[in-house]
């Protein structure tokens, strides 16, 4: 395969490759910033989240930054205050879609390895010495990409690992110490023939083991992430508006669950500006976006900046 191909295939078929730079090798939902007592990584998804890329070798490294100091209450009032926590998050990833058809769909697998600086979770803000770590490692056995004239459908399996470091009670974790299993599904939408307008939006649905050494269970946790967006520069590079809404489905168990999270369930909104552009002729992306959290309620309220480089290898 010569390194010119990217720039040679249909304009329809790079807008594909060039999303998927700074989406589907994002797929990691890590304990980076887990407010709502789940494992999914907000932001990693935005526009065309509900596409899956043409058959290939995807390898990606992820950059993610999450500032908070504020916890909102359910009223949306500030809870605690703090001096800012930077959350840092680095994020090697590798995914390969087969020209295997399952149901009519190509089937695809992802494997995701998170460093952390720290994990945060409610109820607190408490983070302590933040020395770099292993996460929660993320494996996605089972993906399935439809492909039709004015639409995209995903849909898939995955599930997360406790590999990172966790200690009951401490405030250095880079883990939550649970298992989660992650079951989504979505869409992107194209309103022009020439599938230069976009709308995307991909679920998730997250249910997850006692924490280790605790009488805890997380709640059920629904994260949906997605973007509207526009391509430009002949489908090579695209821009648009990203959003991901977080809310808890179930209410946290067992009688190590804090009494301010206690019978209740959060929920959370961002939106912000994402930009994916190729940067090389030899299949190298670059990914952008910012997000601002524009309601909390029972969650941290802060800013998020992901910054993808993926290398793309099409299949002959």
């Amino acid at each position: 395969m010569k390194h010119s191909f990217l720039l040679r295939v249909l304009p329809s078929r790079v807008v594909c490759i060039v999303l998927l730079a700074g989406t589907v090798l994002l797929l990691a939902p890590t304990s980076v910033v887990a407010q709502l007592g789940g494992e999914n990584l907000r932001g990693d998804y935005g526009m065309k989240s509900g596409s899956q890329g043409p058959a290939g070798f995807y390898l990606g490294d992820v950059f993610y930054f999450y500032r908070t100091d504020t916890v909102k209450n359910l009223n949306g009032d500030d809870l605690s205050k703090s001096p800012a926590i930077d959350i840092f998050g680095n994020i090697i990833l590798s995914s390969y879609v087969t020209k295997k058809k399952i149901l009519g769909a190509n089937y695809a697998f992802t494997v995701a390895l998170p460093i952390l600086n720290a994990e945060l979770a409610l109820p607190s803000l408490d983070v302590g010495s933040q020395t770099w770590g292993l996460g929660d490692m993320y494996i996605k056995p089972l993906e399935l990409g439809w492909h039709f004239e004015r639409a995209d459908v995903i849909a898939g399996y995955a599930f997360m690992a406790p590999t990172g470091r966790y200690t009951a009670g401490a405030n250095n974790n880079t883990g939550l110490g649970m298992w989660g299993n992650e079951f989504s599904a979505g869409t992107t939408i194209y309103f022009d023939q020439g599938k230069k307008w976009h709308a995307a939006g991909l679920g998730f649905y997250e249910i997850h083991t006692s924490k280790q050494d605790l009488d805890f269970k997380s709640g059920d946790v629904f994260t949906l992430e997605g973007g509207v967006g526009r391509a430009f520069l002949q489908g090579y590079a695209n821009a648009g508006l990203a959003y991901v809404g977080q809310w808890k489905v179930t209410e946290d168990s067992g009688a190590d669950v804090s009494t301010l999270v206690q019978g209740k369930k959060g929920s959370m909104f961002a939106l912000g500006p994402e930009l994916n552009m190729p940067v090389s002729k030899k299949g190298i992306f670059l990914g952008f976006k910012y997000l601002f959290d524009v309601r909390s309620r029972l969650a941290t309220s802060g800013n998020y900046l992901v910054l993808s480089l993926t290398y793309v290898r099409p299949s002959n």
